[in-house]
């Protein structure tokens, strides 16, 4: 009797360690072992409750014990890191994602052609001189990853990965442009410039742009498309199904972009 008791009190002891830690796994065969083990342990603490003269003291006691124990495991979890940013998954898009324009409609603006053009030959920030080994800038925030003072200067509350605090507000966001798609097959043929991270990422802020309001976006469209783009976008900010959007048919939006950047 007294070694179930020592088996009782010992696995219910492991298991509030790793259920404080965060790595208890509650398979079948724990499962088991818990199921034997509880009685074993209560019989154990009875006992112990009777040497300590009733009143529950052995009870008491073993509540505290395996708070404490439950504690100690928490204590001792190891700190989760945070995700890095996604890559664009066009692939979770099909239903969208489709740059082909529609012959019968002609409003200004070719998809296609935002991935076409190569990149300004122009900007050589993101090479050494003399021919030598690409150098790799480091950036204080990994999520923010551009050297241009004019974007560093921007405020954290304005940068795309907190967006998300000022949806249903009218406020500004600022990010790298990582998709740029039109949904041809859709109503209203709308163009789709995700920002910070492609849809459907947490991350993901999107500038809905339809194609009756389409005209004063057409340069922008012509630039971002390449690459390496950074837009501001000042509207209306979308709760949209739990995402962050802004529509420019619920508002009149003001933009900004930059290209080439590193």
């Amino acid at each position: 009797m007294v070694g179930f008791g020592i088996f009782g009190v010992a696995v219910v002891a492991m298991s509030l360690l790793e259920l404080g830690n965060g790595t208890l796994i509650l398979d079948g065969v724990t499962l088991v072992m818990l199921l034997v083990a509880v009685p074993c342990a209560l019989l154990a603490v009875a006992r112990l409750d009777e040497k300590l003269g009733g009143k529950n003291r052995g009870f008491a006691l073993a509540g505290v014990l395996c708070v404490a124990l439950f504690l100690a495991g928490v204590a001792t979890r190891e700190p989760v890191d945070a995700p890095s940013v996604n890559t664009p998954d066009d692939s979770a898009q099909s239903n969208e994602i489709d740059s082909v324009v529609d012959e019968d409609y002609d409003y200004g603006y070719d998809p296609e052609s935002a991935f076409d053009d190569e990149a300004d030959p122009t900007s050589d920030s993101s090479l050494s001189s003399g021919g030598g080994a690409r150098r790799i800038p480091q950036y204080e925030d990994e999520r923010w990853q551009t050297t241009v003072p004019e974007l560093v200067a921007v405020p954290e509350s304005e940068r795309w990965y907190n967006a998300r605090d000022h949806m249903g507000t009218t406020c500004t966001v600022v990010g790298p442009v990582v998709n740029v798609y039109q949904a041809t097959d859709e109503a209203g043929m709308p163009v789709f410039v995700d920002i910070g991270e492609g849809y459907p990422s947490s991350g993901n802020v999107t500038l809905v742009i339809w194609a009756q309001d389409i005209d004063p976006f057409l340069d922008m469209l012509s630039d971002v498309g390449d690459g390496g783009a950074w837009i501001s976008v000042t509207g209306y900010l979308n709760n949209y199904e739990g995402m962050p959007q802004f529509n420019t048919s619920m508002s009149g939006i003001e933009f900004t972009w930059w290209t080439n950047v590193s």
